[in-house]
């Protein structure tokens, strides 16, 4: 899911930006939400850190669910879908034989059953089911709009919201706990953007033929990005975010920069591709491209689509000293 924004006040906002006195170029702060606040609250209430600047996240974590949480600032807004396609990883607490409306225990319960005697074969057989490639239904108590009207909107309403299955990618489902009976199910799971988890929970309850809900669940990595190096919400503390602050250069990785001279780098930050860089690109093996002159500015960060190079962004974001 696309991260919400802020309206921006002008089309391209300067850099740098501060934070009570520190200085912030474009880029991204990993946030650990704690659970009981959406999303956009965070978005809203780190705003006033960041006068003038743009915030987006890159993905929304429910109310209920804690977690990391990454912040686009500025310019880095525009690379919301870099972050978006990057595999996420949860902490996942599933309570068997309870049936809720919205598959989390946030919603009426309207089913409960006894849970079998399960093994541990058994739960093998269905992770192993449910991993790889699926299908999946989304919750009827998900944003997803149905008609230009939310899910959640229709179903509080009463009504059922015809909501098509979709095509997810379920990495790795990894018991954080062995099973020795009871009536919860704790899990690492990896999967793709747009994974509904309360889904993934209720349809392990469906095989196991006793109906299970979500409980509870953190987000701990989206990619390389870990949840114990991200800012702690919670603190309030401008040093620390700072401390936890990664510029473009940095998100986008050593690996998705390509070192520019000054011409090349004029060009750039007007939209060109210059020849010599187009050449360089045609053997790069990444979809995103940075570039970085020799005053550590990027002028201008690229996307390959159908094959084709794309401007992201073009600015002269400056990038911290190493």
């Amino acid at each position: 899911m696309s991260g919400s924004f802020r309206k921006p006040t002008k089309q391209d906002e300067p850099a740098p930006a501060s934070v009570q006195g520190l200085p912030f170029s474009a880029g991204v702060l990993p946030v650990d939400k704690p659970a009981g606040i959406g999303s956009y609250d965070v978005i809203r209430e780190l705003t006033p850190f960041f006068p003038g600047l743009r915030l987006g996240h890159t993905g929304t974590l429910d109310p209920a669910a804690s977690g990391l949480l990454l912040v686009c600032v500025g310019t880095a807004t525009r690379l919301v879908s870099y972050f978006h396609e990057m595999p996420k990883t949860y902490m996942a607490e599933i309570l068997l034989g309870t049936v809720t409306e919205t598959e989390d225990l946030y919603g009426k319960v309207v089913e409960t059953h006894p849970v079998p005697d399960i093994t541990s074969d058994n739960l093998e057989a269905i992770y192993a089911r449910f991993t790889g490639e699926i299908m999946q239904r989304p919750p009827a108590y998900s944003a997803l709009k149905v008609g230009g009207v939310r899910a959640y909107t229709l179903a509080r309403k009463g009504e059922v919201p015809e909501l098509a299955e979709r095509r997810v990618h379920i990495y790795a489902i990894t018991p954080r706990r062995l099973y020795q009976g009871g009536d919860r199910l704790y899990l690492d799971i990896r999967c793709s953007s747009g994974t509904y988890i309360r889904s993934l929970a209720r349809d392990i309850g469906e095989a196991l033929g006793c109906g299970a809900c979500l409980s509870g669940l953190r987000r701990i990595s989206i990619g390389d990005y870990m949840v114990e190096d991200a800012y702690f919400y919670s603190n309030r503390n401008p040093q620390e975010m700072r401390e936890r602050y990664l510029d473009i250069a940095a998100c986008l990785g050593q690996e998705r920069l390509v070192t520019v001279a000054g011409e090349e780098a004029r060009l750039l930050s007007h939209g060109i591709i210059p020849r010599a860089i187009a050449a360089r690109l045609e053997n790069c093996s990444t979809n995103y491209v940075g570039f970085m002159d020799a005053a550590r500015h990027i002028p201008a960060v690229l996307r390959r689509e159908n094959g084709v190079w794309r401007f992201v962004c073009t600015q002269s974001l400056p990038v911290e000293s190493a």
